[in-house]
């Protein structure tokens, strides 16, 4: 005999209960259909990497699913677009009707293309086999699966649409104007341009399109990822979504950056940091060295002690440093002398200027300097009217005389090492007018070509020379400390 309870039977659903079940079921059904369909449900649902679920971070789900003509991401370094690209192309070629997509991936360089390439292959792999397709083509520059969709790097947008043109850090392609103006055509019968990249200054195509420059580019979705929205190099992302913007940069890699990201703001300068992890535009052409920071090196208060002459140099106890800006007609010739204390800060004792004096005069002074036994390193600039007073003083005095040749390359090096140095207060001079001015004068140059370069405003009547002074002073002594020469392209090795 069934039990009843008020009337109905117990342990047997009612017929109204198996339909609510039922409904239920088929509503979860087409809720896992519904997801499964797109994009970032497709890669989540399906693939295993490590035996691991695929989880996306929230801008990737977006990126994935996006639909529309245009899109822009400003990013941080390392957020994962290289993958995001991968993956978006993967879902797509597997969820589009058979012949119906195009993934085109835009690179800056071969390796990076590659990259995308094997993430493809990896994403590919992580899918059950029952879901997996076979391929007509496998190689490194196309991938072609069974239903006729496919993937290819590029590093010339080329070919006929409709595709998915996804071009990877474009502030960072050579003449990136031409690649995204070759791009548009092969959305022309649909299709999407999906732009990513890190800034690189305010300047270029990926600029121009992300301000609007000229009322233009007014179609793009704009989306910004700085290092906060990266579950790679936050410890709490959705935390960090909220309190992170209202913070300085100091306070919020404190509280949210994983461990790499705290070593690596401890290693960048700030205005790099920003750039590269935090979607700051830096200007082209901004001043190299902060005037707070000029100020704190050259204290009104407690300047570091000066001397008056060259005999005066022996009385001092620690050990010397010199840098030599040579010069003779237009420019003056710059002597930067700096004394290393106890705890390894440098402040600078005597600067010594000479306008058009001869460059055996130069070279007397030079040397009587040089015959100072506490004269470490005596870095000289081995450019122009330097070689001959550089090599001279090299093949007499051996080691303790540094050759710099100052390019490019090399220049950047001198001077991060200059600005490393003050910014850990390693470095300290007279508060001298002109001094801080010549320091402040030095700009930070962002070519169109992405190099950079520190020369002085064009309305400058010098080149900075007292600062470039000090800069070779100063890399001497950092090259003493840590032991070996400094890293330049041209060193002398006579008298060694």
């Amino acid at each position: 005999m069934t039990k009843l309870l008020n009337g109905k039977p117990i342990g047997r659903p009612t017929v109204e209960q198996r339909k609510a079940k039922e409904d239920q079921a088929a509503q979860e059904k087409r809720e896992l259909e519904e997801w499964l369909s797109v994009p970032s449900g497709f890669c989540e649902g399906m693939i295993q990497l490590n035996d691991n679920p695929l989880v996306l971070d929230q801008w990737q789900r977006e990126f994935l699913d996006f639909d529309g003509r245009f899109y822009i991401l400003n990013k941080a370094r390392q957020t994962g677009f290289s993958f995001g690209c991968a993956a978006r192309a993967v879902a797509r070629c597997y969820l589009s009707p058979p012949r119906q997509y195009l993934g085109v991936f835009v690179s800056y360089n071969l390796a990076d293309a590659h990259e995308k390439m094997n993430y493809v292959n990896m994403l590919d792999e992580g899918l059950p086999v029952r879901v997996k397709m076979k391929r007509a083509k496998s190689s490194s520059t196309e991938i072609e699966f069974a239903n006729g969709n496919r993937i290819v790097p590029m590093f010339m947008p080329r070919g006929k649409g409709p595709a998915d043109v996804m071009i990877d850090e474009l502030a960072h392609i050579t003449e990136s104007d031409k690649v995204d103006q070759a791009a548009t055509p092969m959305i022309s019968r649909g299709g999407a341009k999906l732009i990513g990249s890190s800034p690189l200054g305010k300047m270029g195509r990926f600029h121009d399109i992300w301000v609007g420059t000229d009322g233009k580019f007014g179609g793009y979705h704009r989306v910004e990822v700085p290092w906060w929205c990266s579950t790679a190099l936050c410890i709490d992302v959705e935390a960090a979504r909220t309190l992170a913007p209202q913070m300085v940069t100091a306070e919020r890699v404190d509280v949210f950056g994983t461990e790499a990201i705290r070593e690596i703001f401890d290693n960048y300068f700030l205005e790099d940091f920003q750039q590269e992890y935090e979607c700051s535009w830096a200007d082209e052409s901004t001043a190299g060295l902060p005037w707070e920071l000029i100020e704190r090196c050259s204290p009104t208060d407690s300047p570091p002690a000066q001397l008056s002459s060259l005999g005066e140099l022996p009385l001092l106890r620690g050990q010397l440093f010199v840098g030599m800006d040579v010069g003779r007609k237009i420019n003056a010739t710059e002597f930067s002398i700096g004394e290393r204390l106890g705890n390894g800060k440098v402040e600078e004792r005597l600067r010594l200027t000479y306008h058009n004096r001869p460059l055996p005069e130069q070279e007397e002074i030079a040397t009587r300097i040089l015959q100072i036994a506490s004269v470490k390193a005596f870095v000289v600039d081995y450019t122009g009217l330097g070689l001959h007073i550089g090599d001279s003083l090299s093949q007499r005095f051996g080691s303790r005389v540094k050759l710099v040749a100052m390019s490019s390359v090399t220049k950047p090096q001198v001077f991060n090492n200059a600005r490393a140095m003050m910014e850990r207060d390693l470095f300290a001079f007279y508060p001298d007018r002109e001094v801080r001015r010549q320091f402040h004068s030095i700009k930070k140059v962002i070519t169109g070509g992405g190099n950079v370069i520190f020369d002085v405003d064009r309305n400058e009547k010098h080149h900075a020379d007292k600062f470039w002074a000090s800069a070779l002073m100063l890399y001497g002594a950092a090259d003493l400390n840590a032991g070996r020469r400094p890293c330049v392209a041209v060193l002398s090795g006579k008298g060694d």
